[in-house]
Parts: C-alpha cells; structure tokens; sequence
C-alpha cells in the first residue's frame, strides 16, 4: 500500500528534522520518520491520521481496495475504482490487519529464542564443516603436491631420457655426417684427381701439338736461317769481285750459280702459312652440359685419321647394321634379319645380345647421360610407342601407352632420334615431313604433354638426321645432298656431292664436324669425307677402309662418333676405329 502526502512532514523527535514520509507511534504518541520508528521500537505504529489523506486528491483517507491493494480517498474511489473493485473501509482494515498481527506475535516471539539457538548450532555445525572441508582440502593439497612432485620426478626420468636420446642420435647424426662428409671430400677427391688426369691428357694433346709445330716451325726457321746465310755469302762475293777486273773474270760464273742455287731455294712461306693455319685451327671444345657423357676434346683440326683397332662382329649376327655409340665404351648393332640389337664393347671386343626384337626393332640410339640410352624404333602403332628411353641394363624406363588407335596400330613407323645441346630430344618418323623436340623429364607423363616445339621440313628426308651444337639440324636433301636447317625449317646451308648417293652420315655433336660414308667401288673401299657445316667446305677421303665381300654387306653403313672423337666405320663384317692425330 503506498499513500503520500500533500504537504511536507518534518519528524517529530527531538533533534530530528527530516522531512519524509512519517508513521505514528502508538507508545510515543507522536509522528516519527522511519529512522526514528526503528529505533524507539516502542509498539506498534500506525500512520498519522491527521496526515492520511490523499496525494493526488489531498483528501482522507476512507477506503483500502482490494484489488489494487492501496488506500484511497472517496474521489478515487467514485472515479477509479468502481466495480468490479472491492472497496472496504480503512478502518476495519487496520483493525482486522491488527488483530491478525497480534495474533501471531506470540509465536513469533517465543520462536525467536529458539531459532537463536538453533542458529547458534547451525553457526558452530557450518564451522566443524567447514573446518572439515579445510582439513580435507588440505590433504587434496598434500596429495596433489605429492602428484605433481610425482609427475616431476617423471619428467625429470623422461626429459633426461629424451635428452639421452636426442644425444645418442646426435652423435648418431654427427657421425654420419662426418662419415658423409669424409666420403663426399674423398669422392671430390677422386674427381679431383680424374679431372687433374683429364687436364693432364689434354694438356699432353696440347703440348704434342705445340711440339710437332714447333719442330715444324723450327726447320722452316732452320732452313731461312741458312738460305740467308748463303744470300748474305752471296751478296759479299759479288760486291768484292765488283771491285776487281781480275776477280770478276775468274769467279763471276760460280758467284751467279751460287746465287741462282740459293735465290731458287725454297724458304717455305707456304709451309709457314700451312703450318700457321693448322696451328692456329687447334680449339678446346667443352662439352655441354646437358651432354653428361661427352668429353673435353682438343679438336678442330683437320689432322690425320689413323686405324688404331679392328672388332669383327661375330657370324651369329646375320646382317649387322651399325646403330650409333652407347657412352663412351660401346656401339649398338642391329640384326636387319631378326630386329635383335646387340651391344659391342670397344675394349673387350665382345658383342652381346641386350634386346630381342619380336615387337618393335631399334634403328637409332644416343646417350643422354652415362646411365639413359633414347633409343627410335620400328614398330607398328603410335609414333610415342617408337621413343624409348632404356637404363645402365637396357630395362626400359617408358613403356608404351597403349592408347593407339586400330588404324595406328595397322601402321609401321620408323622413328629416329637425336639430343640437342640443351638435352631435348629429337625425333621423327622417317616417312613425315616434320622433327618434334621433346622434352625427357615430361617424357613419362604422355608423348603430346612432352612436345616443345616442332620442325617443319619440307621435301627433305628426316631419316637419319642429326643436331648441332648451334641447335641447327642436318638432314638429307635430294640425291647427295645435305642441308642444315634452323628450329624454323629455313635451310641455312646446302651441299651437294653426287659422289655420295644417298648420304649416309653422322655428326660429331662436339666439334659440329660432318662425315659422309660413301663408296669408292673402282678401289672397292669405302670412304669418308669430312663437311664444315657453317662453311659447306669438303675434305675429301679424310680416311677409307676396304668393302667387305661378304653377303652381309648390302648397302653402306652409316659412321659414329664417340665422346672421346673415336670415328667408328663398319663394312658389314669389321668395324673399323679411327683416331685423329694432329698433323702440322
């Protein structure tokens, strides 16, 4: 119940002067705030008649409704709370209210001493509990003390077996590393040495070469030395008969034999300019570096080729074609009869069988790196199915797709391949009219991912082609002809020899030098001559060796060159090891 007041209300107390809301109090007979109420606590209070009147009417107080629960006057009453409002008057309400409240007094006396003691009990109980729960809490304490003590000891066993460990594999680790490390200085040991064996070789090439063209140059130097010796001799004979009539009658016919010996000697200028030329022809060639299996070679001089040993292919092989070289040791030959390839070593002089050929027969071959041959082949089906790319055991490393349609299993190709400076690979079907470049590493994923570039090339023959260092390609033109093409197809050379018939061929990928086979059948020899492929200029019968008479000599056979410079022919019967020797 809330009810105001309509004028301020000062407390009552002595000493007291707040203004607000006041209650009566019986025993005090006055009008106390609350403050004051509470303290006196002398009985029951009630609010000031006098002031129990109505704040929004500033009339008395008459009536209590029920359902609102607050006091009002007789204006509220007529204009808010009319029916259904349950109206009573104020009076019985303090009575009834009064009497209800006296009426439980008693008890709630007499119970307070007993909930005082009942609250003492609970105080001194919640106490006990609660010093229970300390102890309790203590030995949760202990205990998670003596568990993480525990847990310590534990980590201290495990961090130090940890550590222990991770020591153990240190030194594990350490001396493997000093095993690796003494390996790896002993292997840059080794190649140290076997490039310091390489230097010396090829510096032993140099100083033979500058030897032999210092002997040369000396002898010419020797003989100008002594012809102008005798024309000095000359010349002071001459002068001194001039000077007497006697002496010149008498001596004048020997002075002017003598002159006309000496002046009619030859001084060898062009010896000189021979020598010079050839001289200064002499070149370092480095291999590539995509070329892992070429070598280092002084070259680039015409010199002289020398036979320095024969290999007679074995009868088992009934008509040998040779393939090309294998590394640096070995060249590969097929059997034209069966399609079986079969490797010949070049120290041992022995010729194995490495592949049958029952599905597809090798026609050319090339080294990549001393442990991956690319070799092309004749079979019937996809042109990619015609790479492939064999190991140190001739195990192939790519295998055919198998995605080739019936048409293009129906149609037999004839692939040859070749590899560029950069180690791309070149290859095409001797019966199209373009060379694809291929890279290796994309290879084994799928022929067409594989294809960088291709070369047009327009009514010429891919069959046995070859690559430059420069990046040009030579391939056949026309009967005894050769052109060098660029990546476009544009010919950047041509040369013509009818002598050379179908121009069988190889290329020295180091020094660019060009061989043609071709037959001398007056001679019944074969000869080679050798082609500049920048300048088109010829060097004719650089070397020959003879036809054989066996029936297994049907045609000529294509040369190879080895890394080392090692010109390789084959008569059908004999294969034939040419060495070039510095000539001045």
């Amino acid at each position: 119940m809330a009810s105001g007041f309509c004028r301020d209300d000062t407390c009552e107390e002595d000493g007291c002067n707040r203004r607000s809301k006041l209650v009566y109090s019986v025993s005090e007979r006055r009008r106390l705030c609350q403050g004051c109420a509470s303290e006196k606590a002398t009985g029951p209070t009630q609010q000031s008649d006098a002031a129990w009147t109505c704040r929004k009417h500033c009339e008395p107080i008459k009536f209590f409704c029920v359902q609102h629960n607050e006091v009002i006057c007789q204006s509220c009453a007529t204009v808010a709370h009319q029916k259904p409002c349950d109206l009573k008057d104020v009076d019985d309400v303090v009575t009834e209210n009064r009497e209800k409240l006296d009426d439980i007094l008693p008890s709630i006396k007499s119970r307070v001493p007993v909930l005082q003691k009942h609250m003492k009990t609970n105080l001194v109980t919640s106490n006990d509990i609660h010093d229970h729960f300390d102890t309790v809490e203590t030995q949760i304490r202990a205990h998670v003390d003596v568990e993480k003590e525990a847990e310590k000891n534990k980590a201290k066993e495990k961090n130090l077996a940890i550590t222990e460990a991770a020591e153990r594999k240190i030194r594990e680790i350490h001396k493997e590393r000093d095993e690796q490390l003494k390996h790896s200085m002993e292997e840059l040991e080794f190649r140290e040495q076997e490039v310091d064996k390489k230097f010396n070789i090829l510096l032993g090439e140099l100083n033979e070469i500058r030897g032999a063209v210092a002997k040369e140059m000396g002898g010419i130097i020797e003989k100008s030395k002594y012809v102008l010796e005798k024309l000095n001799e000359s010349l002071e004979g001459i002068e001194h008969v001039l000077m007497s009539d006697q002496e010149l009658c008498v001596r004048t016919k020997g002075l002017l034999r003598a002159a006309n010996d000496v002046l009619q000697t030859d001084t060898e200028t062009t010896s000189l300019q021979r020598v010079a030329t050839t001289a200064l022809e002499v070149k370092f060639f480095k291999r590539p570096r995509a070329k892992v299996g070429a070598k280092n070679r002084i070259d680039g001089f015409r010199g002289g080729w020398t036979l320095v040993d024969t290999i007679d292919v074995p009868q088992s092989v009934e008509l040998p074609g040779l393939v090309g070289c294998v590394g640096e040791g070995a060249v590969s030959i097929r059997d034209k009869q069966t399609g079986d390839l079969y490797l010949t070593n070049l120290k041992t002089k022995t010729t194995d069988k490495i592949a049958k050929g029952t599905v597809d027969t090798i026609v050319s071959c090339v080294s990549i790196d001393d442990k991956t041959t690319l070799c092309g082949k004749v079979r019937k089906g996809a042109f990619s199915d015609c790479i492939g790319l064999y190991d140190a055991d001739w195990q192939p490393i790519n295998a055919p797709d198998g995605s080739q349609t019936q048409e293009l299993v129906l149609n037999t190709k004839r692939v040859f391949v070749d590899v560029d400076s950069t180690g791309m690979i070149l290859a095409s079907d001797f019966m199209a009219s373009d060379i694809h470049i291929i890279s290796p590493s994309d290879l084994t994923r799928g022929f067409q991912e594989s294809i960088v570039h291709t070369v047009p090339v327009k009514d010429k023959s891919t069959e046995g082609f070859r690559c430059l260092s420069s990046g040009d390609i030579v391939v056949k033109s026309g009967y005894g002809g050769l052109a060098v093409i660029d990546r476009s197809g544009e010919v950047k050379n041509f040369i013509q020899d009818y002598e050379w018939g179908c121009a069988v061929f190889s290329v020295d990928s180091l020094t660019d030098a060009i061989y043609v086979v071709h037959k001398d059948s007056e001679k019944m020899m074969y000869a080679v001559d050798q082609v500049c492929a920048t300048s088109g200029g010829v060097f004719r019968k650089i070397l020959e060796y003879p036809m054989s008479d066996s029936k297994r000599n049907t045609s000529t056979q294509r040369c190879a060159v080895t890394p080392a410079g090692i010109l390789i022919t084959f008569n059908g019967d004999r294969l034939f090891l040419f060495k070039k020797s510095f000539i001045p």
